[in-house]
């Protein structure tokens, strides 16, 4: 029988009770029988009984057992869930494990180029600025790589690899179902789809690696139930891709449409074409149902080309600063899985959490080196699909292999405009489809029959065992610590500061390079009696641990402040917040506050205004409060910055700059009411009622039924009669 793809005799599976003691002229029958026993008990009417031959029993199992995993990890947030995820990523090198101990492993030119990106992932690791991150993309991609493995491994023929490819559509055609379910009960025609992914640009991407793959089958389909099956889920999945609204997913299906010009073949192009123009049709059909708004998906798509949209101008800025982060680390970039942590000094118009560009990205984190590695590791795939083609060219496993072809191409020209790498099910499902490739290419180098045993290297299949092992045991470890972290937050939320250091401590031993942990742990100390002493290390610990995150300098310059005596203790706090302002200019404007307060403390009162005045200027530039995501994260404490330096300049006499400085909190939100009490009350302590007065009737007039500024008015009894005299 075939065990992973490898030529096991049966008596190797099952064991031989008994054989041993009747003598090796029985071994041969032995074996005979055991597999005559197999085929009968496997055997049966219908075609999946038919298919189940016995060398497909086990690859088969596994490969089952891939489809499922890949399911989980789509329906847990993409892959998000760090749970869902850790449970995959064991399972995934458990499952390598298998094929590598009996060395059954097959290698190709996509494995040796994806093992070539891992490796040099790891080297780039030794200078990451944060590690923690880095280690934790290391296994992301390790777990891409085992994918890769197990599917070429163990694929043992085509109708095994169709009805793999199939669990892939029926994947993305339930994900589709459950996108509907909750449009529907939504109520709002103009809901952009994401199903499980919180996204719909990153459901756009899933549905990029599925639907070509389903419209190729259904386009080369030759029977009439086979062109049923395969154009209702390609409709199913048209539906829900246009449906997304991700205009980036709208260009690379279409250029993906051009490379599929050139690879169906000649021949078969006239009923392709019908057969598209008729999903095409039935598709808009769909989309005009269910939005009943005519025209916006038009709309949406034309608005891609002003060139002041908001879209295509965050993404300049984000590949501007990812190009600013490879111009000043090169070679080695700054880490796997860092960009988020460094570009907040880079940034220009908003954070990120990645590049929404999978080739900046990777220039920014890994350096020249990376992007070569990638690159190999694209060629290769080019490479191995261009000659799978060929070879398949004419016979029934074309359609198969020139979707996942097209799947991979749509997948990649998206990574160029969206980072939906972010949600590890994209990847997962593309290296799956990659495998695919791998499988066939060297099955019919093979003369299409069972794929040789791989070479014995008996050193080379114990280092790629300790790696698997090593893998799984890291794994297992980060969701360890990460469940004693959570569980210390919670603990830390209740106010059980003891108990929640206690839960931080086991995390740290478990996982010493996670910053989060001693900078949590710290802010339990700083909760109890003389906790500053034993804080101060936990956070420098932290800052250490990763280089360019603002928080932990402005964690500890605030630990410090209030107990900081003398000139250099006070220095220590200044180079503290200006290392942070400098790591991250926009996020914390808190360290502006702390900043001027310093140097008021210290009697510079000409520099304390110096950084009030840079920070309402840098934060007026910037529309904080019109942007949905920064308002709810930002904009109050970018107000109270604002209130802050009204109030230090109205300390000094200067009510009139004061006021202007609250106009300008007011030009970005109108609706804020501290504003219009601040404002009054500046004028009343400097006698100025009439003023007083209109600024309260301004704020009750923007604000009719806020009950702050109504009860306010009472304050000046006394006004009305001096500015309306009876």
């Amino acid at each position: 029988m075939i065990v992973c793809g490898r030529p096991v005799p049966a008596a190797r599976v099952f064991p031989r009770v008994g054989v041993g003691l009747l003598g090796e002229k029985f071994r041969a029958g032995y074996d005979e029988m055991m597999n005559s026993a197999l085929e009968r008990f496997t055997s049966g009417r219908g075609g999946w009984r038919r298919s189940l031959r016995v060398g497909q029993v086990l690859p088969g199992s596994v490969l089952l057992i891939v489809v499922v995993a890949l399911l989980g990890l789509a329906l847990s947030e993409g892959g998000r869930q760090f749970q869902t995820l850790t449970l995959v990523q064991v399972l995934v090198f458990a499952l390598c494990i298998g094929c590598a101990a009996p060395g059954a492993i097959r290698t190709g030119p996509v494995l040796r180029a994806m093992a070539g990106l891992v490796l040099v992932m790891g080297i780039t690791a030794l200078w990451s600025v944060r590690a923690d991150s880095s280690i934790r993309g290391i296994l992301l991609w390790l777990t891409y790589l085992g994918i890769v493995l197990i599917v070429t491994s163990t694929l043992t023929g085509l109708n095994p690899a169709k009805r793999f490819v199939d669990g892939l559509i029926v994947t993305g055609g339930w994900l589709c179902l459950i996108g509907l379910y909750l449009f529907w009960g939504a109520g709002d025609p103009r809901l952009r789809w994401y199903s499980t992914f919180y996204a719909p640009n990153a459901f756009a991407a899933f549905l990029l690696l599925v639907l070509p793959l389903a419209a190729t089958r259904y386009g080369l389909a030759g029977g009439r139930r086979e062109t049923f099956d395969y154009g209702a889920v390609t409709l199913l999945l048209a539906t829900a891709l246009v449906l997304t609204f991700s205009r980036g997913a709208y260009a690379a299906l279409a250029l993906t449409g051009i490379v599929a010009v050139v690879v169906i073949p000649p021949a078969s192009r006239r009923i392709v074409l019908r057969r598209a123009a008729t999903a095409a049709v039935l598709t808009a059909l769909a989309v005009a149902i269910l939005t009943r708004v005519p025209g916006s998906v038009i709309r949406r798509s034309a608005s891609l080309l002003e060139p002041g949209s908001s879209s295509v101008q965050d993404r300049l800025s984000f590949w501007r600063g990812g190009i600013q982060i490879f111009l000043d680390h090169p070679v080695v970039g700054t880490g796997p899985g860092t960009f988020a942590y460094v570009h907040n000094k880079y940034q220009g118009r908003y954070y990120a959490q990645d590049a929404h560009n999978l080739y900046v990205q990777m220039l920014a984190e890994m350096g020249i080196i990376g992007l070569a590695a990638l690159a190999l590791l694209l060629g290769a795939l080019g490479a191995v699909w261009i000659r799978t083609l060929r070879k398949a060219r004419g016979r029934e496993e074309y359609p198969l292999l020139a979707g996942a072809g097209l799947s991979l191409v749509a997948f990649f020209l998206h990574s160029g405009v969206e980072m939906s790498w972010q949600f590890p099910a994209n990847p997962a499902i593309a290296f799956a489809l990659a495998g695919v490739l791998g499988w066939y290419d060297r099955w019919q180098r093979s003369g299409m029959g069972t794929p040789p045993a791989a070479p014995r290297h008996p050193g080379l299949r114990i280092a790629v065992l300790l790696v698997l092992f090593g893998a799984a045991a890291a794994s297992v470890t980060l969701l360890a610590a990460e469940r004693e972290f959570l569980a210390g937050r919670r603990l830390f939320r209740s106010g059980r500061w003891a108990e929640a250091s206690d839960r931080f401590q086991k995390a740290m031993q478990l996982n010493p390079l996670d910053p989060r942990l001693p900078s949590a742990q710290a802010a339990s100390f700083q909760q109890m009696p003389r906790g500053i002493e034993r804080a101060d290390p936990l956070i420098r610990k932290a800052a250490s641990l990763d280089r360019m995150n603002a928080y932990y300098p402005v964690q500890l310059a605030e630990a410090l402040l209030p107990h900081a005596r003398g000139a250099d203790a006070l220095h220590e706090v200044e180079r503290q917040l200006k290392s942070a302002l400098d790591l991250d200019p926009l996020h914390y404007p808190e360290a502006y506050a702390r900043l001027a307060q310093l140097y008021a403390k210290q009697g510079r009162v000409e520099d304390a205004a110096i950084v009030y005045e840079r920070a309402v200027a840098f934060y007026a530039a910037r529309s904080i409060a019109g942007d949905m995501v920064r308002r709810i994260m930002l904009w109050p404490r970018v107000a109270a910055l604002f209130s802050e330096s009204a109030a230090f300049l109205a300390a000094q006499g200067k009510t009139d700059d004061a006021v202007a400085v609250l106009d300008v909190l007011l030009r970005q939100d109108a609706a804020w009411q501290p504003a219009y009490r601040q404002i009054a009350d500046l004028y009343q302590k400097a006698h100025r009622d009439r003023d007083a007065y209109f600024a309260l009737v301004a704020g009750r007039a923007q604000l009719p039924d806020a009950l702050g500024v109504s009860v306010t008015l009472p304050r000046l009894p006394g006004v009305v009669h001096r500015v309306y005299p009876r």
